[in-house]
């Protein structure tokens, strides 16, 4: 993703076909790792194609996807560890109230309170 992100910043920097040079120029600036090989593959697959042209073919591509599916339905498991969850947060609270009183018998009257 870093070799995409750094095309694109490429061409928003006025190049309109940036070189694998430009990409290593780029990514290691910020400190990352580069892989000549992969800057090679993105730059020969982009060639001959305008990167505003191919980012509206895969925003086509992705308005077909259906955003509500997955993000609605809860991850596996969620809803249950909620319920141990406040299980455990009541055990807790009662056992503290349980201490509570206790000690205020070991002073002598927690009646008198």
């Amino acid at each position: 993703m870093r070799y995409v992100a750094a095309y694109a910043l490429a061409v928003l920097g006025g190049h309109e076909h940036p070189t694998v040079a430009d990409l290593e120029r780029i990514i290691t600036s910020v400190g990352g790792e580069f892989d000549a090989a992969h800057a090679e593959t993105l730059v020969k697959a982009l060639a001959d194609k305008s990167i505003h042209e191919v980012i509206k073919a895969a925003e086509s591509k992705l308005s077909a996807i259906p955003a509500g599916a997955s993000a609605s339905a809860p991850a596996a498991g969620s809803a249950p560890a909620k319920k141990e969850e406040k299980k455990v947060e009541k055990k807790e609270e009662k056992k503290e109230e349980e201490e509570v009183e206790v000690a205020l018998d070991l002073f002598g009257g927690g009646d008198d309170w």
